[in-house]
């Protein structure tokens, strides 16, 4: 990992959605940095493309026109195979809802991502445990999803996403059930990301989400630009400013 490169770098990204007699354009013209250290929100309503922006900065989808780095390398120029590792371990992609597997119990579903990223069995216990007290959810260890509360999964959601400490987190609407105590958690859990040196892309239509940010972005229609500068309010941390050499928003 670079020490002050971007972790993500979108540059120039169109998609259009398709079918036989009908076309959607969800991206138009995006680019966007995300250096170790930022928690970047991506705040628009539904349907403006930000779904479609945490897609293509995973790896699962190409774009139309544009490119997408990880660490310096063109995702689109990898193996499928080496792609699918980085989203088990260095890229942790959070989907709306949670994603949650609906027969396996939380704890089952941390090991799980554990297992995936390559850890033994005693660090997977480890971490598991740590990551279920980290988010509160402890006493919720075997029960499965459909036993949950909509701000549990939630929780549990965001403790499996983070147990691999990735360098990476993409979460689509991570908080839209959460409470004042969820959002405290997030808050914490993005911050030790930030303090490993990790990254993180949320997209949000809620603005207290927003108060979690180094740096806010808007979208409509597939167009990105800053949203408010939260390096205006009090307490906030500073901006970054785009990449060298680039236009990018932020």
């Amino acid at each position: 990992m670079t020490s002050d490169g971007p972790l993500i770098a979108i540059e120039g990204v169109s998609l259009a959605w398709r079918t036989r007699d009908y076309a959607r354009q969800a991206l138009r013209g995006a680019s966007l940095v995300a250096r170790p250290g930022e928690i970047i929100t991506v705040e628009g309503p539904p349907g403006a493309g930000k779904t479609s922006l945490l897609m293509v900065a995973a790896g699962l989808l190409e774009p139309d026109e544009g490119a997408v780095y990880f660490d310096g390398e063109e995702l689109a120029a990898m193996p499928a195979s080496r792609r699918r590792a980085l989203r088990g371990g260095s890229i942790a992609l959070l989907p709306e809802g949670g994603g949650l597997l609906p027969t396996l119990s939380i704890a089952e579903q941390i090991d799980l991502a554990l297992r995936i990223a390559g850890l033994g069995r005693r660090e997977r216990a480890a971490r598991r445990g740590e990551q279920l007290a980290a988010t509160g959810i402890a006493h919720l260890a075997a029960r499965r999803p459909h036993e949950l509360t909509p701000g549990e999964r939630a929780l549990a959601a965001l403790a499996r996403a983070t147990a691999v400490e990735p360098q990476v987190l993409l979460a689509d609407e991570p908080a839209a059930a959460m409470d004042a105590e969820a959002l405290a958690t997030l808050e914490r859990q993005l911050a030790l990301l930030a303090a490993r040196g990790g990254a993180a892309l949320l997209t949000t239509d809620r603005e207290a989400v927003g108060s979690l940010a180094t740096r806010r972005l808007a979208i409509e229609d597939g167009r990105l630009r800053p949203a408010t500068p939260f390096a205006e309010a009090p307490g906030a941390l500073p901006m970054a400013g785009p990449a060298p050499g680039g236009q990018a928003a932020g």
